[in-house]
């Protein structure tokens, strides 16, 4: 049996089959829709519809609704943990993600989608700007030693 596109040869593997792949399968089909089958046709095709009178300003406003959903997600998450040291829970602003486990791929804020910042949570602690501040300290600098102590000696008295 041969494949209907590229009329190689296909083993028994492919039996009840008519394409070798799924490219010829796709370019099949890109051929029998007559439009799109070359990249010259897909590029004129996608001109032609950013061309398109509020083609741009429909995909703006999905894309503005979509972060607006994603803000408004991590707003009432962190809202609704507060700072994991202290406890503040006021305003969401003040609040931030502490990324302690795993390697940070993002920064939450910059998620795509609410999925991707769930994703990115499971590594991240909320805490407030200030305990963050302080966490961030003691990481870089874990074990530094006090030059008090270590260059004077104690005065009893």
């Amino acid at each position: 049996m041969k494949c209907k596109w590229c009329e190689k040869e296909m083993g028994v593997v492919h039996k009840n089959k008519n394409y070798c792949s799924s490219t010829c399968m796709n370019k099949a089909r890109y051929a029998r829709s007559g439009i799109r089958s070359t990249k010259e046709q897909r590029t004129k095709w996608y001109k032609n519809r950013c061309s398109k009178k509020g083609y741009i300003e429909k995909l703006r406003k999905q894309g503005n609704e979509r972060n607006r959903k994603i803000k408004n997600f991590l707003a009432e998450y962190k809202l609704k943990k507060g700072c994991k040291d202290c406890g503040y829970k006021k305003h969401h602003s003040a609040l931030e993600f502490d990324h302690i486990k795993g390697d940070k791929s993002l920064n939450v804020c910059f998620s795509k989608s609410i999925e991707q910042a769930k994703k990115e949570i499971e590594k991240c602690d909320v805490v407030c700007s200030n305990c963050h501040r302080i966490r961030t300290y003691k990481r870089i600098y874990p074990c530094k030693p006090d030059i008090f102590e270590a260059t004077y000696e104690k005065v009893e008295g």
